[in-house]
């Protein structure tokens, strides 16, 4: 997804901008409850006015209406094609935000949708993988993650919590957005819908946001079914709530210690290794364009096998070197 966006940026069909105080102070503001708490009511206005000012938009009165917020956020893109990315601001409860914060955001964003000035329109892309697979993807990416702050590192029940309540939020918008008849600003898709028929996805998105992606985008299944290399996904196994996930999905997951996960393991061990060493022949090829975050995630951790391949080959690694650096660099 993150690679889709950027191919539209790079097309000059996608302008950034900061949204994510306005809107989160915004639902706060208008359904904070105690409305003759003044002081509340201050400190919630001076903080829009704060993120409107850096906006170079015009301040709120001392007790705007909901038709002020709105019109603030028609100012901030009346005159760009914008692609706003609410991802971060509607599935996770980082950055001082609570669960009952993104309600109110939902509200906030319903609200908006049916103002009948409004010139932006919400489209919501549903995407879901499966729940081991979001395990150990965090697990393998957050025990060495580096920031601009630093060296972020979340423990295994840190990134339980953090799966769970993803699918949590995301299972409350789907219902939000049904319960007010919006079925047509969404669609529901998983990552393997999206790996196994990308063509088909890039045709929903089409549909869905009336913009061209592109549609040459250098996908690889490493990331489906990449679970049983996970100790830590595989311990959590037999989890209810894990399996109550999948069941959400339609994933089926074999039983703990039964034969067919045995011979499932094995499987996804040996096709993950397969597609590890693709995406460095093709690296070296230049069949992965700029745009897709694939070598930007995590160095590809290879076995003592593709070890032995990039000796005999140095052009392999010279190249994949060459690609993380300008990864970096961009």
């Amino acid at each position: 997804m993150r690679g889709l966006f950027m191919g539209l940026e790079n097309e000059g069909l996608k302008v950034s901008i900061q949204h994510r105080s306005l809107w989160l102070t915004g639902a706060r503001y208008l359904y904070r409850g105690d409305e003759t708490d003044s002081h509340k009511t201050i400190q919630l206005v001076a903080e829009m006015n704060e993120a409107l000012s850096e906006l170079g938009l015009d301040s709120l009165s001392e007790t705007p209406t909901a038709d002020d917020l709105f019109e603030r956020i028609e100012a901030q893109v009346r005159d760009h094609d914008v692609s706003m990315d609410f991802s971060r601001l509607l599935c996770q409860t980082f950055d001082e935000k609570s669960a009952e914060d993104i309600a109110l955001i939902r509200k906030f964003m319903l609200s908006y949708q049916a103002w009948g000035n409004r010139s932006v329109d919400f489209r919501f892309i549903l995407q879901q993988r499966d729940p081991l697979d979001h395990l150990a993807s965090l697990h393998e990416r957050f025990n060495v993650h580096y920031t601009d702050a630093g060296t972020k590192v979340f423990s295994g029940d840190q990134i339980k919590s953090i799966v769970l309540e993803s699918h949590g939020l995301l299972k409350a918008l789907r219902a939000d957005l049904d319960e007010h008849g919006l079925q047509d600003l969404y669609i529901d898709v998983t990552l393997s819908d999206i790996v196994n028929d990308f063509q088909g996805f890039i045709d929903r998105m089409d549909h869905l946001l009336s913009v061209p992606f592109y549609r040459g985008m250098y996908v690889t299944p490493i990331s489906v079914n990449k679970w049983p290399a996970s100790a830590f996904a595989v311990d959590l196994l037999g989890n209810p709530q894990v399996r109550e996930m999948a069941q959400d999905l339609g994933i089926k997951y074999p039983q703990p210690g039964s034969f067919s996960l045995t011979l499932f393991s094995v499987k996804s061990k040996l096709r993950r290794q397969y597609y590890e060493y693709k995406i460095i022949v093709d690296t070296w090829l230049n069949r992965v364009e700029g745009t897709n975050p694939i070598n930007a995630k995590h160095d590809r951790k290879l076995s003592i096998v593709g070890k032995i391949f990039l000796r005999l080959f140095p052009s392999w690694r010279k190249q994949q070197k060459s690609f993380y650096d300008n990864m970096k660099k961009d």
